[in-house]
């Protein structure tokens, strides 16, 4: 917006998202495109949270792992070029993702 900073207030988001739909895309590649945009950060973030608790999904805690244990999803949404994603960020015990 010209340089300036501005702040996501609900008039400015609405703004934007008028903008970004009234982006005409040859053929209906937007719902596809951003479905996979979704799946892919998704799987992302669910590697993220393995990697912290040192064990894949379903696998049991062993000697030496952090004492922290998956504790449901939250949802956020991202807006992006192509529309707003609705994610389910995967939490744990201790909630990793906490502030975000």
């Amino acid at each position: 917006m010209s340089g300036l900073l501005w702040k996501a207030t609900v008039r400015n988001v609405n703004r934007a998202l008028k903008e970004i739909n009234a982006f005409e895309w040859e053929g209906d590649y937007r719902a596809e495109a951003r479905n996979h945009l979704k799946v892919l950060l998704e799987e992302r973030v669910d590697e993220e949270l393995e990697l912290y608790l040192g064990r894949a999904k379903y696998e049991r805690r062993e000697e030496g792992d952090p004492e922290d244990y998956r504790n449901g999803v939250y949802l956020r949404h991202l807006l992006v070029e192509i529309g707003d994603l609705i994610l389910r960020i995967p939490r744990s015990r201790k909630d990793l993702y906490r502030g975000c």
